[in-house]
């Protein structure tokens, strides 16, 4: 993470980042919420008090928004995103990338398998 990442992150992004990438790539709010471990009455509250997320659920939502884009960006487009992001990939273990992303860990494993992706390794 980048020192103003590690900024905007600190100081807390406002909900609707989180609303945008759920709604961009076509993952339910309640779905999305779940699999970053955040709560969605929580994320509710602060939209509906125009308060930002706090510096862990800012972290989780910023970590969904980089995965998202990085995928749109290695995979083609939005379609193959989304289709990639919920599939079960072999590499993950059959898991799928979304349900990774709630720890540090599954996010490094599923940067990695972009990674490789991007650069033709066949996985």
């Amino acid at each position: 993470m980048t020192e103003l990442e590690m900024r905007i992150v600190r100081d807390g992004v406002l909900p609707e980042m989180f609303y945008g990438v759920a709604t961009e790539a076509g993952i339910p709010v309640a779905e999305l919420a779940h699999a970053l471990g955040m709560n969605e009455r929580t994320i509710q509250r602060k939209k509906k008090a125009g308060e930002p997320l706090d510096s862990d659920m800012s972290e989780r939502a910023f970590r969904a928004l980089k995965i998202w884009t990085m995928a749109k960006d290695t995979l083609g487009g939005v379609d193959q995103a989304r289709e990639w992001l919920s599939g079960s990939i072999r590499s993950l273990g059959g898991a799928t990338p979304l349900s990774l992303l709630g720890t540090s860990a599954g996010e490094r494993m599923v940067v990695n398998t972009l990674g490789a992706i991007e650069y033709g390794i066949y996985l």
